[in-house]
């Protein structure tokens, strides 16, 4: 008998034990970001729903203590493990609600039941631009038609204090206009027009201003590396079929190679070219590792070996005057 009576005893005490179990509802928290507004001013409720998944909710289902409320959003998500049910709305009535609560089925995927989950009464004040002796005294107007809306006092004779301002601000504007207009005009029909069309830059002078605007950095990606070595080896093509008036620009390194011996150029000139060209390609075909002084051992090489040629372009140059003097002195 004392047995029974003990195993009685400890089954009201497991019973007082889990309380929550009884209702078969999650833990969940309710948050009202304003419980007090304006008209037509948002505010977010914000209810975090514990230990639940594969749910739905019943957006349709759901109900609310007052009817006046506009709903511009409802959200339903899980963040860091914890469902969360978000609704957006206003009041476009004032006034305080001190029995605002909302009720909200979520359907229970796995076996089709239902829970309600009903927030405690929430309190929400609604300012309304209207005094209450206003409001009270808009009730009682029974005919809505008499209502006549006469002019303040004075209203229509109020200076515009601020068009003393107005009128600075507008010729300011004008003047910035007129200034941007000026600039445009001078510099583009007559400065560009009279000095930008006579400067020509000689191949040389092209191939420097090129390398003058690639700069290598620490820790570049290598997208941007490659890019870059491309830039290089482009600008001294250029320059060599710039220089020796070839028709296009070389495609690969033999074809250079072979473009540089057609002009008899110093032998270990292409050489260097040859090396200098295959390490550069190994870094972008082959990708192979870079750093940023051996970059650096690129740029300045391959500018060292454009001066060369460069060079030897100009003694080309004065061999070919000299000899045209003399065919000229021989035929006088």
């Amino acid at each position: 008998m004392k047995r029974i009576f003990f195993i009685f005893l400890a089954f009201i005490f497991m019973i007082n034990l889990y309380p929550a179990k009884k209702t078969g509802l999650p833990d969940y928290d309710v948050i009202l970001s304003k419980n007090k507004i304006k008209i037509g001013e948002k505010t977010t409720l914000l209810i975090k729903v514990y230990d639940i998944e594969n749910v739905r909710v019943l957006w349709e289902e759901m109900s609310v203590s007052i009817p006046n409320i506009s709903f511009i959003k409802k959200l339903d998500y899980y963040k860091s493990k914890v469902f969360c049910l978000e609704l957006i709305f206003t009041v476009f009535e004032g006034g305080e609600y001190s029995d605002l609560f909302f009720e909200i089925p979520i359907l229970k995927n796995e076996d089709g039941s239902i829970i309600y989950i009903k927030t405690r009464k929430l309190i929400l004040n609604v300012e309304s631009p209207l005094s209450e002796k206003e409001i009270e005294t808009i009730k009682n107007i029974s005919d809505p038609s008499s209502i006549e809306i006469k002019k303040e006092k004075g209203a229509a004779d109020l200076p515009f204090f601020f068009s003393f301002y107005l009128k600075i601000i507008l010729i300011v504007l004008f003047l910035a206009a007129l200034a941007l207009l000026g600039y445009h005009f001078f510099y583009k029909h007559i400065i560009k027009g009279k000095f930008g069309k006579n400067i020509i830059l000689s191949p040389y002078e092209k191939f420097l201003f090129r390398m003058e605007k690639i700069h290598f950095t620490e820790n570049e990606s290598r997208a941007s590396v490659d890019k870059k070595l491309s830039e290089l080896s482009e600008a001294f093509k250029e320059l060599v079929y710039n220089d020796f008036k070839l028709n296009a620009l070389s495609e690969t390194t033999k074809e250079l190679l072979i473009s540089l011996r057609t002009f008899s150029v110093n032998e270990e000139i292409v050489h260097k070219v040859s090396a200098l060209f295959n390490d550069m390609d190994l870094v972008k075909f082959a990708k192979a590792p870079v750093s940023i002084n051996k970059l650096d051992i690129f740029y300045s090489s391959l500018k060292d070996i454009g001066s060369e040629i460069h060079g030897y372009k100009n003694e080309l140059d004065s061999i070919a005057a000299e000899a045209k003097a003399k065919e000229e002195a021989m035929k006088k």
